[in-house]
């Protein structure tokens, strides 16, 4: 029975050993400025039919080659659950007014659908924004073949105004984004072909995009929101809304 006992003890010193260094308790791991990186991890066996999601030419999916694997030496991910919550209702707020013919002067959209917060376009978002890439990611599609669309946004704060709350920053990226958008009302309801692929309020105001999600980093004093929306904008070359 004491042998028994010893080698339970022994197990379970094991076991607690592991999970100390699986959740980074103690062990290699790195801390910047307070926000813990984890060292890379292999694209586990949930993720790994990622790789083999069809993308245009030889590029690789987003979640194929950066999963786990952030590169960036300062960056900090703070959206919550208020934070999605909040940026679902701004991006439903302004799909609403224009479905409705209040964006838009006489412009209304009768095709317009409401989105849903996604946390698998979350976590592509988020594993493309820690890469600190001034560009879109190669390939996003979604785990069932859906053609996604990304968008990015920038925002420089001001001494203070870095402080600001999340949801404020990108309330007022998206303010300034839509009110760009206006100058462009007649452009947005023809084929989305004669349309810059990224235009960001295309992104926005797509009629048959159902679902988003978003991620955030801070470098220093500037702030990067991806977005990524399903079914993605473009997709066909149809039109950006019906009126």
């Amino acid at each position: 029975n004491m042998l028994l006992d010893s080698r339970v003890i022994i197990h379970l010193s094991l076991f607690f050993l592991y999970f100390l260094q699986h959740h980074g308790i103690f062990g290699e791991s790195n801390v910047t400025r307070g926000v813990h990186v984890s060292p890379p991890k292999p694209i586990t066996e949930k993720y790994q039919s990622y790789c083999t999601i069809p993308c245009d030419g030889d590029k690789l999916h987003v979640m194929c080659q950066y999963l786990g694997r952030p590169i960036c030496s300062n960056y900090s991910v703070t959206l919550d659950k208020q934070d999605k919550d909040n940026i679902l209702g701004l991006f439903n707020y302004y799909r609403t007014q224009l479905a409705i013919g209040k964006l838009f002067l006489n412009i209304s959209a009768s095709n317009m659908q409401a989105m849903y917060w996604d946390d698998e376009l979350e976590t592509m978002a988020n594993t493309w924004v820690t890469q600190c890439e001034k560009e879109l990611d190669e390939c996003r599609n979604s785990i069932d073949g859906t053609y996604v669309s990304q968008s990015k946004y920038y925002h420089v704060c001001i001494e203070k105004t870095c402080d600001n709350p999340i949801f404020s920053i990108i309330q007022e990226v998206i303010r300034k984004t839509m009110n760009e958008s206006l100058s462009y009302k007649e452009t947005l309801v023809k084929k989305y072909e004669q349309m810059v692929a990224r235009d960001r309020y295309a992104m926005l105001l797509w009629a048959k995009t159902e679902k988003v999600g978003c991620s955030i980093s801070k470098d220093e004093d500037e702030f990067t929101i991806v977005c990524n929306f399903k079914p993605g904008a473009g997709i066909h070359k149809k039109y950006t809304f019906r009126k």
